[in-house]
């Protein structure tokens, strides 16, 4: 199991995965992720996420991903920022 610690602004930030899930890997890769807040997370498919188009995260939620190989997410927040964790399983 890894996990990995990432700060998320106004900017949309990758959250990086501590080890890397194949690209290609024929099966998908269990993933966590976990927002510490205080502010909610809006999460995307890619560096054109805003918080109107992603999906929220509020503050001390977590969501269960399917993360398919060599696939990243993405995450903003609408103001302030958050702490999101990530943990592959």
């Amino acid at each position: 199991m890894s996990s990995t610690s990432t700060s998320v602004t106004t900017t949309a930030t990758p959250l990086v995965l501590g080890t890397t899930i194949p690209y290609g890997s024929a099966a998908a890769g269990q993933v966590l992720i976990y927002n510490e807040g205080p502010s909610t997370v809006y999460l995307g498919a890619n560096q054109d996420v805003t918080a109107t188009t992603g999906s929220p995260l509020a503050a001390g939620e977590t969501l269960p991903v399917a993360l398919p190989g060599g696939r990243t997410v993405y995450a903003i927040t609408a103001s302030g920022s958050a702490i999101v964790r990530l943990t592959v399983l």
